[in-house]
């Protein structure tokens, strides 16, 4: 009869089931290991480190590029020819990687922390190798198409350098457990058979030491406006209305500049373009499209430039709507029924129509102007040389205040103005330009740095940066003392009553000191465990194989005792004695028998 009865119980570790099985699809008992990691498995291990750090980083690089969301979505519309949301694709193709490599990261220490192989499915491996492909391509596309993001990131550092040193810090801190318990392995290193295993454990812990170090002292390196003493900080920065209040309302419109009065904002911005009649309107793009219904009004001109409608065929296009089926920015998304139905009743403005707005809310008005620059799309325009004048004198005309107008084009048209002149001119000096009478400059944010901002404050220039629409960033020109920013968000802006952040500098130095030395001490305590706790499991170890061997050597005697006495007085009892001495023999023996 045959005994169906379980030889032997084991005990179910589901966690454990888990751990092994979502990183190397190890869901069996017989499947896990607790052999040292093989040379492929510390190389795919290492391969997930480098590809984590990349992946981190592309993910700082989209967060901090919000504040070009507009810009990145109307390159966009400019290749395509309709409206995607290429940031937020974007964004959220990087963290949906994000939290997978996270996963994997999780998985591995998890490994490491139970003392598991170190091993990484082959589907997790081609999943990384593609990842890191798509990355790459993406960084070199971006770097192609959008140079100005690198300057971002670098201009970024001097408002998240504090911060990312004490995440660097806390994160390095939180893996010493695991690094510790990994290096102080003995078996860390009985793979590596041509390297002795001190060598590799001295290695490792040489490099981690030299990054701890490290981390310890860049701060050393950080320089930031906004580390100075309280009463160094400026005084808040004005707003520039960038098409209006556009993050709120539909751009160019007269609803948009109406409603960006509402903020106190310093300057109107705009784009003005002279019609095929010669009337200065507002528009921003070389045509009607992405803006307008002109495909349903004059589909047969949708692809024509602007400048070649005449005013009363302008007119007649719905400017708003646009901004309720595809709203440009999150605040968009959340309008009111009387909002959205104020919308739909815009239409393109004159020019006219801003600057009765302005005078009603006694701002200043900036603007480019587009026939002028974009002389290509409006070649053989019958008012191509004098749209120039033509704005003028529809300026000087209307009565608004000369001094009221932010004149970009003092360098650029010969016509005399009584305008507020603003340069772009970066070669200039700050003498050059007072002395030719500018007071004001208007760059772009990658354009110009930190010392060159303080050079235009020491000379009583003031500074207006373009586009600013992300907190940090206008937080960063505000403790540099910007005069104004130029931003889609003025509603936002309005309510920010101070930087998002700012130290004095015995401030930093606390903070600095306080992190340091709150580290040092937990991975010390840290160190000093993982080399205990190491210690009494190889202590365990020795005594359980001591007492191993002398029970067996003592059960051996006896069985051995019970044979020769058996012996002496006859009867079965010595087969049943050899029986019990040969189960009770030690398995190296038995191991060594060959069948």
């Amino acid at each position: 009869m045959v005994d169906h009865s379980r030889l032997q119980n084991y005990e179910k570790k589901y966690a454990l089931g888990c751990v092994t099985g979502c990183l190397g699809c190890r869901w069996h008992r017989f499947q896990k290991s607790t052999e040292p990691a093989t040379l492929c498995d510390l190389f795919w291990f290492w391969f997930l480190v480098v590809v984590t750090g990349f992946i981190l980083f592309w993910f700082y690089y989209w967060i901090l590029s919000s504040n070009s969301l507009a810009d990145l979505n109307w390159y966009a519309y400019k290749q395509l020819g309709h409206p995607l949301a290429l940031y937020t694709i974007m964004l959220s193709l990087t963290c949906v990687a994000v939290a997978y490599i996270i996963l994997l990261d999780v998985l591995a220490l998890c490994h490491i922390a139970v003392g598991q192989q170190l091993y990484i499915h082959w589907l997790h491996r081609i999943v990384l190798v593609i990842v890191l492909v798509l990355c790459t391509a993406s960084v070199i596309l971006v770097d192609f198409v959008w140079k100005e993001g690198w300057q971002l990131q670098r201009i970024s550092l001097m408002i998240t350098a504090p911060f990312l040193h004490v995440s660097a810090v806390v994160v390095m801190t939180f893996l010493t457990w695991f690094i510790a318990g990994w290096v102080l392995d003995r078996n860390f290193a009985k793979c590596h058979s041509h390297v002795s295993q001190v060598s590799v454990q001295m290695m490792c812990f040489g490099i981690y030491v030299v990054i701890m170090i490290g981390l310890y002292i860049c701060p050393i390196f950080i320089r930031s406006p906004c580390i100075s003493p309280r009463e160094n900080l400026p005084t808040k920065p004005l707003v520039t209305a960038h098409k209006g209040a556009s993050a709120i309302s539909p751009e160019n419109t007269v609803a948009a500049f109406e409603y960006a009065t509402n903020y106190d904002v310093l300057v109107l911005e705009s784009d003005v373009s002279v019609s095929f009649d010669g009337v200065p309107f507002i528009l921003h793009d070389d045509n009607l499209r992405r803006t307008t219904d002109v495909d349903k009004v004059f589909p047969g001109m949708k692809q024509t430039a602007a400048c070649w409608f005449n005013m009363s065929q302008l007119k007649q296009l719905d400017a708003g709507s646009w901004f309720i089926e595809s709203p440009p920015f999150p605040e968009s998304s959340s309008l009111s029924d009387g909002e959205k139905s104020l919308f739909r009743n815009q239409s393109i403005p004159l020019l006219l129509e801003l600057l009765h707005v302005a005078s009603q809310a006694n701002t200043s008005v900036m603007f480019d102007i587009k026939t002028y620059d974009d002389r290509q799309h409006c070649k053989d325009h019958p008012h191509l040389t004098n749209s120039g004048k033509i704005i003028v004198d529809t300026i000087v005309n209307s009565g608004f205040p000369n001094e009221k107008i932010w004149w970009l084009y003092h360098d650029k048209l010969n016509i005399s103005t009584n305008f507020t002149k603003v340069s772009n001119d970066k070669t200039a000096s700050p003498q050059e330009l007072l002395s030719a009478g500018i007071s004001i400059v208007n760059f772009g944010y990658s354009s110009i740095f930190w010392d060159e901002i303080s050079a235009y404050n020491e000379q009583n220039i003031s500074v207006n940066m373009y586009v600013v629409d992300s907190p940090w960033l206008f937080s960063l020109y505000w403790c540099m003392g910007v005069y104004s920013v130029t931003t889609n968000r003025c509603s936002s802006f309005y309510n920010i009553g101070s930087p998002v952040w700012h130290l004095t500098p015995e401030g930093f130095l606390a903070l600095w000191l306080t992190t340091d030395v709150l580290s040092i001490a937990i991975v010390l305590i840290l160190w000093i465990t993982q080399k205990h706790r190491r210690n009494r499991m190889i202590y365990k170890m020795e005594s359980v194989s001591i007492d191993s061997n002398v029970g067996v050597f003592q059960s051996s005697q006896t069985m051995k005792e019970k044979l020769l006495f058996c012996g002496e007085h006859g009867g079965s009892e010595p087969d049943i004695a050899l029986s019990e001495v040969e189960d009770h023999a030690p398995e190296s023996s038995s191991s060594n028998q060959k069948y």
